[in-house]
């Protein structure tokens, strides 16, 4: 169940400032940072202030709120507000692209600071998760609000250094939640007919192997489940690199499914793959090598045999003699 979603503005009370006063009055309207669900037993906000002077004496860590509230608010940047988790109905909402500028502009704040607040570190590895989902649900033009849970979930998206790869797995993980449209999914969120392709067989080859029972798979058959999936996509697509599809669609299913452990069984799966593929290699090559010597030394005795011949012939002709 959600509590509270990112961007809601709602009443924090008994804030503690920076400068160790404590707001003992009504309250502060705050702006919440990271959706919260009935798990969490806290939230992080940011507060407001309608203290024009002391927002233009601060500038840095003060952000003026576009959002209509009762009066013309800035937004601190620098001090988080830690709030128990219960639903209170909000006074208003961000949208998505000013709450996304907010928290870049946030979480490039609290970077930079020195020393780090201990409350950005707790929640520093959710708000890159939280950014980088907004960017790309920019990007593929949805409006789907997120939920702590997709956080967490995605959250080794921001592990993966490629760019396009991240949209990938994004776009999967949303195919596979269902919480996207799939006919022309690759159309609509991959101009490339390179990536178009590979995002198609990213899900294809996920879907075959979620329905494989792995504790009965034996990697010493050389025929076995993951295998002929293997061969079968290779065979399908020349111009695939199909080692590493398998471990894009091994990083997916960390994404979509974390309690399917099949990060090792890939793993060891391709490790006995590139062995096997290295010692066909290793007897082609060795093969190749004899076949040149053999032909080589066929070579040789057959000059031989005829500069013997040739002697032979002199020597019929005009005796022996030295040469």
């Amino acid at each position: 169940m959600i509590i509270h979603e990112y961007g809601e503005i709602i009443l924090c009370k008994n804030i503690s400032f920076e400068d160790k006063q404590i707001d003992m009055e009504l309250g502060h309207p705050g702006i919440v940072l990271l959706p919260t669900s009935e798990n969490e037993e806290d939230i992080y906000c940011l507060y407001m202030t309608t203290d024009i002077e002391r927002a233009n004496r601060e500038d840095k860590k003060y952000v003026k709120l576009s959002t209509k509230v009762a009066k013309k608010s800035y937004i601190n940047i620098q001090q988080i507000v830690k709030r128990i988790n219960v639903k209170n109905a909000p006074m208003n909402r961000l949208d998505d692209d000013e709450f996304r500028d907010l928290l870049q502009m946030f979480y490039n704040y609290q970077v930079n600071l020195e020393p780090k607040k201990q409350e950005f570190l707790e929640i520093k590895s959710k708000i890159e998760t939280l950014l980088e989902i907004l960017e790309l649900n920019k990007e593929f033009n949805i409006t789907n609000t997120i939920s702590i849970k997709e956080i967490d979930a995605l959250a080794d998206l921001t592990k993966v250094e490629s760019k396009i790869k991240r949209k990938m797995f994004y776009g999967a993980f949303l195919s596979i939640t269902g919480d996207i449209n799939n006919q022309n999914l690759e159309g609509k969120l991959f101009s490339n007919g390179k990536d178009r392709i590979y995002f198609k067989n990213i899900l294809k080859a996920y879907n075959m192997i979620k329905c494989l029972n792995f504790d009965k798979i034996d990697f010493n058959n050389p025929n076995n489940d993951i295998r002929q999936i293997y061969l079968k996509l290779r065979n399908e697509n020349h111009l695939i690199n199909v080692s590493t599809l398998f471990k894009d669609v091994s990083t997916l299913f960390s994404i979509t499914d974390k309690d399917v452990k099949i990060e090792k069984l890939v793993g060891d799966f391709l490790d006995f793959e590139q062995k096997r593929e290295t010692a066909e290699i290793k007897a082609k090559t060795e093969k190749i090598a004899r076949k040149k010597s053999e032909r080589a030394k066929n070579i040789s005795q057959e000059r031989n045999k005829r500069i013997e011949e040739k002697n032979k012939r002199y020597e019929e002709k005009y005796g022996k003699f030295d040469w």
